[in-house]
Formats: structure tokens, sequence, C-alpha cells
């Protein structure tokens, strides 16, 4: 089962996000999807269970990981961006 988190500090209030951070928890990693306007699309994969100071960002030493979970969280995004 997957947790989800979504920040959208560079939003106005009632407007549809463009900007956010997001996150997914599964297992025992946690994927974050940063998409503001300087930083576009970065990717941090952390391993909590060995890691949980989030200091070894594993994205690009686990690529298939890292794609897989960013593709459910941004489905899960886009499913439910018109609840948000």
């Amino acid at each position: 089962r997957a947790i989800f988190a979504l920040d959208s500090k560079e939003s106005a209030p009632g407007e549809p996000w463009q900007y956010y951070s997001a996150a997914i928890y599964k297992n025992i990693f946690k994927l974050i999807v940063y998409n503001y306007r300087h930083y576009l699309d970065q990717v941090e994969l952390y391993n909590l269970e060995s890691d949980p100071e989030e200091l070894d960002n594993l994205a690009s030493s686990k690529p298939e990981l890292a794609y897989v979970l960013k593709s459910e969280l941004l489905a899960a995004l886009e499913q439910n961006a018109s609840h948000l």
C-alpha cells in the first residue's frame, strides 16, 4: 500500500497546482518529485530503513525502482487532480 503527500507552496489558493513537490512512501522507500519553477522534474529516492535521515539519494543507482514509483505517484496525482 502506498502513501502519498503533496506540497504546492507556489500555487495560488483555489487555482490548479502547477508547481509542487510530491512524495510516495511505499514499503521501505520514499520517492520525491520536485516540480518547481527552478527545480523541474527532480527526483530523489531514499531507503528509509537504512537511511532514515535521507542522506543517500538512490535515484541514479536504482533507476528502475525510481521509474516505477514515479509512474505510480504521477498516476495518482493525475487521478486525483480534480479533487485537490
